[in-house]
């Protein structure tokens, strides 16, 4: 299933800060505020200039800055106002003001792309259509490895494994800006109007929306995304930022040898 871009973020988060919340709005539910009783232990105003994200429920995917905190009923209110009032399915996260969530997601997806070629996922491709006298045919993208090659067979979406499947001293891939798959014209029938069924890897992809899911290593991508933020903020080599960012990325370094997945096939492109 892997790990949700929220949950990654939420995780991060609290590495970079363990005072960083979760929580479910509870009552005083308006366009710009909401209430959460386990919140009314903090002081006036404690949150003020925190970041907020929904990142489930009526309003998932919207972020917003929070412009005054209330003791009594640990009452949040918050900018800019969403549709409708907020809702007991709204589940929320509260950031201390350092990071944003953007920053924070745009961390998350700069280590996922430093691991592009390492982590590896399974990926399948159906979207390739024959055309009659054509043998070269643009690789789909996101391939980095291609290890097998169907034709459909007579019946649309069957591909069958002795009969469909095309040798692999049949086809090669040509590497150029655009890679392409060849088929030699003289051991290789392609029926026109059938489609090919591509198997292989390809690189695991960037996290848009909060409940889009990555299968790498989660210790790795915090601690790579926590690096990564920190080098951000670093002005020079003794001071606090720069020395979270190497301890962090120490930790990245060893995480990342786990995440490393052995490629098949043919590579795509070099």
């Amino acid at each position: 299933m892997g790990t949700a871009l929220y949950s990654v973020r939420q995780s991060l988060a609290l590495l970079l800060d363990p005072r960083a919340k979760t929580g479910t709005p509870k009552d005083n539910f308006a366009t710009t505020t909401f209430g959460v009783a386990e919140l009314a232990v903090y002081e006036n105003d404690y949150f003020n200039n925190w970041w907020g994200r929904f990142y489930a429920g009526t309003h998932k995917d919207i972020t917003f800055s929070v412009t005054d905190f209330v003791k009594t009923s640990g009452v949040v209110t918050f900018a800019p106002a969403v549709t409708g009032n907020v809702d007991a399915t709204d589940l929320f996260e509260l950031i201390p003001p350092d990071f944003s969530p953007d920053e924070l997601k745009q961390a998350i997806n700069l280590a996922i792309t430093m691991v592009e070629n390492e982590a590896l996922v399974d990926k399948v491709d159906e979207s390739v259509g024959l055309v009659a006298s054509t043998f070269e045919y643009a690789v789909p993208s996101g391939f980095v490895y291609i290890d097998d090659i169907f034709q459909e067979s007579g019946t649309a979406d069957r591909y069958r494994v002795s009969k469909d499947h095309i040798d692999v001293r049949h086809w090669a891939i040509l590497r150029d800006v655009s890679p392409k798959l060849w088929f030699d014209a003289n051991l290789v029938t392609l029926t026109a109007g059938r489609n090919l069924r591509i198997i292989g890897q390809g690189s695991p992809g960037q996290l848009t929306l909060d409940a889009d899911s990555t299968e790498v290593s989660l210790a790795y991508l915090i601690n790579q995304a926590k690096a990564n933020l920190h080098f951000s903020r670093a002005d020079s080599l003794d001071d606090t930022h720069h020395r979270k960012m190497v301890l962090a990325q120490t930790i990245a370094d060893r995480e990342r040898q786990r995440v490393q997945v052995a490629g098949r096939g043919r590579r795509v492109t070099y």
